[in-house]
């Protein structure tokens, strides 16, 4: 969709200007979540959706101006967590614990040793 809008001269002038509009969406989609935590209203939380949707869209569009690819980059985002969150899982099993019984600090520790020793 991006790709034909920008085809059609409906683009960016470059990639600072993109840039700056992640940064204003972001501010937004900031002001969206206050906003949803303060009244807890459905169209609130429907507002800070779409914010946050504004946003993704602005981060592929900036994506897109840099030459990467935001498809390829959540993929191996997903799978860089899937590794390390299975590393967190069999170390704590080795130690004879549950994630539930955990503490977020054991987890946060796990989490550390599998980002030393997995090179994704």
């Amino acid at each position: 969709m991006q790709e034909k809008a920008a085809g059609m001269g409906f683009e960016f002038p470059d990639a600072s200007a993109a840039h700056a509009k992640v940064e204003e969406e972001y501010n937004e989609y900031v002001e969206a979540l206050r906003q949803m935590h303060e009244d807890q209203s459905s169209e609130s939380r429907a507002h800070a959706n779409e914010e946050l949707g504004d946003l993704l869209f602005a981060i592929i569009k900036w994506a897109r101006f840099e030459g990467l690819n935001a498809d390829d980059a959540l993929s191996a985002a997903n799978q860089k967590f899937f590794h390390r969150f299975s590393y967190v899982e069999s170390k704590a099993l080795e130690k004879g614990i549950s994630l539930g019984d955990m503490t977020l600090e054991q987890m946060t520790a796990l989490w550390n040793d599998a980002k030393s020793e997995i090179q994704q």
